[in-house]
């Protein structure tokens, strides 16, 4: 990890490389394929255009998965189903989980991490797109729990969160998002549960629904919505 300080931008880059050095070395995976994958992780979710799906979303949905380790089944799956759900994200692609999935197979295999490892986490992967996990899948639960942790969250860091979506998809014309956002927010609150654990219901179910119900509002005042 020495020679590796100097190119850390940040203390989340050198939290994260601790927590995937920490994550393979148990499985004999020698340290340069621990720090070359981490550097392949770090350039793609660094990439332009990415403004909340980024380092800092993975380091939030790591923290949020961490917080319910009691819950976890298999936890290996999980944490590298967590680093790498977003690894390729473009908004405007409709196929960002299975081009991640795929990103995350090549990268698992070059590590010769065990086959069964690596389709859980690619199908762990696949279920990020509707955020509907199955009933009697734990594991996929607390992912999509973690992954939609942000819509919980105090207001401020809220509004920050939709602000970075807006840039995300700047090439949206403003009438068009407005639509869309709204019509993606509506889902979620017409859906019985917005979590699946009930630790995550018990402590962010309420705050999301507010959330989303006061970006619905902004979103429709549209003269005193200021994106960007």
């Amino acid at each position: 990890m020495k020679k590796m300080i100097g190119i850390f931008v940040d203390n989340t880059q050198l939290r994260l490389f601790n927590y995937w050095q920490k994550l393979l070395q148990p499985l004999d995976i020698d340290n340069q394929s621990i720090e070359d994958s981490f550097q392949k992780i770090v350039s793609a979710y660094s990439s332009s255009g990415r403004y909340y799906h980024n380092l800092e979303h993975i380091h939030h949905v790591l923290i949020n998965t961490t917080k319910l380790q009691h819950l976890v089944q298999e936890g290996l799956s999980l944490s590298l189903s967590a680093w790498l759900h977003d690894v390729i994200y473009d908004s405007q692609s409709q196929n960002n989980e299975l081009y991640s999935a795929e990103f995350a197979s090549e990268l698992l295999e070059k590590m010769h991490i065990n086959y069964n490892i690596i389709n859980r986490v690619c199908n762990l992967i696949l279920t990020t797109k509707f955020h509907h996990p199955d009933s009697n899948d734990i594991d996929a639960q607390i992912l999509i729990d973690a992954d939609l942790a942000i819509l919980g969250t105090r207001s401020d860091i809220y509004q920050d969160y939709a602000l970075a979506i807006r840039k995300e998809y700047i090439w949206v014309k403003e009438n068009a998002y407005i639509q869309g956002r709204i019509k993606i927010l509506e889902n979620f609150l017409a859906r019985p549960q917005i979590y699946f654990t009930a630790d995550m219901r018990h402590q962010l179910e309420g705050f999301a629904r507010q959330n989303m119900q006061e970006e619905i509002k902004l979103l429709r005042n549209q003269g005193n919505v200021k994106f960007i």
